[in-house]
C-alpha cells in the first residue's frame, strides 16, 4: 500500500516536468522576449509606405518655401528673358487688363483718393491664353511677392488639408506683404477648389471640398489681408460656386480671348527663337491657318516643337513643310479633345444639346434612342446627337 501511495507520489511530481518540457513551448528569458509586430521601427517600414500618409505641417511649409517669389526674384527672371530675346509676346490690350496694370504699378496715386487694390481678381479665358502670363507681370509690374500655385496640387497631394495648406498659405504671404510690396496668391484652374455645391457629392470628398470653398471665400473679406491679393484662374466659371463669386469677394472678372492673326505671327517668331534650327525660317505663314483653327499662344509653342522633334527624328537639319503639317494635325487633334473636354463655349452646347436629348429619350415608353433623334430634328436640330451621347456618355434619368 505504501508501495502505491509512493509511486503516485513520484508520478505527480514527474509528469507536470514531462508536459512542461516536451508539450509546451519553453519560457524565455526575459532580455530575449519576442516584439510585438506593431512596434517595427520606421526606418525599416518600406518607403512607399512610410510616405504616404498625409502631409505635415512641415511638408505643407516647405511646399510653400518653394513657390514663393520675391519681388527681386521676378525682376531678375524679367531680366534673364530680356537677355535670351525671350520678351513677352502676349499684348494684354483690354481696358480692363491696362487698368489692372496701372492700379498696381500707381497703388498710391489710387489710395489717396480711396481707390484700393482688388482684393480678388477672376482670370476667365481658355487654355494657353495667356493668364498665367499676365498674372506674373502683374506681380512684375507692382513689386509683389508672388505664390503661384496649381489648384489641383492642393485637391490632390493635400486632398483632406486643404483647408490646413490654404491657412498656411494666406499666413505666409500675410507675414510678408507690406503696402508697397503686397503678395499675390494665384490659384490656377480654381474650379477644382471652389466648384458649386450643387455639383458636390454627399460623401466625405465633397465635404473636404465644401470646407475649402467657405475657407477661401471667407478669407478673402479678413481686413488682416488688406495687403494679399487673391487671384484665381478658370477656363469654366459656370462650375464656380455663387458664394465664391459675389461681389466683396471677386471684385473684377477679366476675359482673355483667343489671339488674333498678328498676335499669333508675332508669336512664331518669339517662339522660334528658342528653336536655333528655325532662326530666320520662322513659319510665319502658319498663322493664318492657327487662327482658323482658334490656336492659344501655347499650342502655337507646342506645333514649332512637334515640327522641329520631327525634321530631327527623320534626320534633317531643317524643318520642311511635312513637319509642320504632321504638328498641326497634331495640335488640331487636341484642340478638338480638350474643347469637348472642358472648353466652357463648347461643352455648356453640347451638354445642353445633351440634357433635352435625355429628356426625350426618357419620356419615350421604349427609351428609343432613334425616335428621340427623330424628333428632336422634327424641332430643328441639325447637331450629331449620336456623336454626343458617345462622347459625354449616357446621364441618368430623374
Amino acid at each position: 500500500m505504501n508501495i502505491q501511495k509512493l509511486f503516485l507520489a513520484t508520478l505527480l511530481l514527474i509528469l507536470p516536468i514531462f508536459c512542461f518540457g516536451w508539450g509546451f513551448p519553453t519560457r524565455q528569458k526575459k532580455d530575449e522576449t519576442i516584439q510585438p509586430q506593431q512596434n517595427v521601427r520606421s526606418d525599416e517600414i518600406p518607403e512607399e509606405i512610410n510616405e504616404s500618409g498625409p502631409a505635415s505641417p512641415a511638408q505643407i511649409q516647405q511646399t510653400i518655401d518653394k513657390i514663393r517669389k520675391s519681388p527681386e526674384d521676378l525682376k531678375n527672371e524679367k531680366e534673364e528673358r530680356k537677355k535670351e530675346g525671350s520678351n513677352p509676346i502676349i499684348e494684354f490690350k483690354t481696358k480692363k487688363m491696362k487698368k489692372l496694370f496701372h492700379i498696381f504699378e500707381n497703388p498710391d496715386y489710387y489710395h489717396d483718393q480711396g481707390v484700393k487694390i482688388p482684393r480678388g481678381i477672376l482670370l476667365v479665358g481658355p487654355p494657353g491664353s495667356g493668364k498665367t502670363t499676365y498674372v506674373k507681370e502683374l506681380a512684375t509690374r507692382g513689386e509683389c511677392w508672388l505664390y503661384s500655385q496649381q489648384a489641383a496640387a492642393i485637391g490632390g497631394s493635400f486632398a483632406q488639408e486643404g483647408v490646413e495648406y490654404l491657412k498656411a498659405l494666406c499666413l505666409d504671404a500675410f507675414n510678408h506683404a507690406t503696402r508697397k510690396h503686397p503678395a499675390i496668391v494665384f490659384l490656377d484652374e480654381i474650379d477644382l477648389l471652389v466648384r458649386s455645391r450643387d455639383d458636390l457629392g454627399g460623401g466625405s470628398g465633397g465635404v473636404d471640398m465644401s470646407k475649402t470653398l467657405m475657407f477661401l471665400a471667407t478669407e478673402i473679406e479678413k481686413d488682416k489681408y488688406e495687403h494679399v491679393i487673391f487671384i484665381g484662374a478658370t477656363n469654366r466659371p459656370g462650375d464656380l460656386d455663387a458664394a465664391f463669386k459675389r461681389a466683396g469677394r471677386i471684385d473684377k472678372t477679366i476675359e482673355f480671348e483667343m489671339p488674333n492673326e498678328q498676335e499669333l505671327e508675332d508669336a512664331i517668331r518669339q517662339f522660334s527663337i528658342d528653336f536655333p534650327i528655325l532662326k530666320g525660317k520662322e513659319p510665319v505663314h502658319l498663322a493664318k491657318k492657327m487662327f482658323n483653327e482658334e490656336f492659344s499662344y501655347a499650342y502655337v509653342k507646342l506645333v514649332l516643337s512637334e515640327a522641329v522633334e520631327n525634321a530631327l527624328y527623320e534626320g534633317r537639319d531643317t524643318v520642311i513643310q511635312e513637319d509642320y503639317d504632321y504638328a498641326m494635325s497634331c495640335a488640331i487633334k487636341k484642340i478638338k479633345e480638350d474643347r469637348l473636354r472642358g472648353w466652357p463655349h463648347e461643352r455648356s452646347e453640347l451638354e445642353k444639346d445633351h440634357k433635352c436629348f435625355t429628356t426625350i429619350v426618357g419620356s419615350l415608353p421604349t427609351h428609343d434612342i432613334m425616335a428621340a433623334i427623330q424628333i428632336m430634328k422634327h424641332r430643328g436640330y441639325d447637331g450629331d446627337l449620336i456623336d454626343i451621347v458617345e462622347r459625354i456618355g449616357p446621364q441618368p434619368r430623374t
